[in-house]
């Protein structure tokens, strides 16, 4: 962060890749059962969660979603798992971003419906390798921001060092050591999944 400005990543419209007819909750329930075998996250089928295209880091607007490495064995809980973890992928493709051009950063807050779930973020900790932090009402977080920036421009208010205040921290994350290494292996494969994948994207638009 830098002249009062943070960075953030974000994936576009990822809600809207587990929001299956029976509820987001118990998709994630059935997400957060999966994750406890290692050996069924390693087995487990990749999800690109682009589902309108994407900006950071690829800035392709023709990418859409799409499921790879299914089985005959492949059930509900493990496609609603790589949805988690492949929106959790795409997360980590920003963070990389935002190292590439600034690494004087410690502190990464997770704001959003999603930073209500301990399994999400144990999961997304584990991927990004770096501990997380959840804040009081993180799920208003951006509604707070713009907000805050609204009452910079509001002339009613003198006094505008008031504004902006330190977070303070509800809850952290830390990565799970013994998945780092696994979903390393993992990532590099969803990358690749994508860029095998690129020149099809643009293809499937032009049908």
């Amino acid at each position: 962060m830098g002249d009062g400005y943070y960075d953030s990543t974000i994936v576009k419209k990822c809600v809207y890749a587990i929001e299956p007819k029976n509820g987001r909750k118990e998709a994630l329930k059935n997400a957060e059962a999966f994750y406890l075998n290692s050996n069924d996250i390693a087995n487990a089928p990749y999800f690109l969660p682009y589902i309108s295209g994407e900006r950071t880091p690829h800035n392709d607007p023709h990418v859409r979603g799409s499921f790879h490495y299914l089985k005959t064995g492949t059930n509900q809980a493990a496609l609603q798992y790589a949805v988690v973890e492949g929106v959790s992928f795409g997360i980590l493709d920003g963070v990389n971003s935002i190292q590439s051009v600034n690494t004087n950063f410690d502190d990464i807050f997770v704001v959003g419906g999603g930073s209500q779930s301990s399994f999400w973020l144990e999961l997304l900790a584990s991927i990004i390798n770096r501990n997380l932090s959840v804040c009081e009402q993180s799920e208003f977080g951006a509604a707070l921001g713009v907000a805050r920036l609204a009452m910079f421009i509001d002339k009613n208010i003198s006094d505008t060092s008031s504004i902006i205040k330190k977070i303070e921290m509800k809850k952290s994350f830390s990565p799970n050591e013994k998945l780092i290494s696994l979903f390393q292996k993992r990532y590099k494969i969803w990358k690749e999944i994508y860029f095998n994948g690129k020149n099809s994207s643009a293809s499937f638009i032009n049908l």
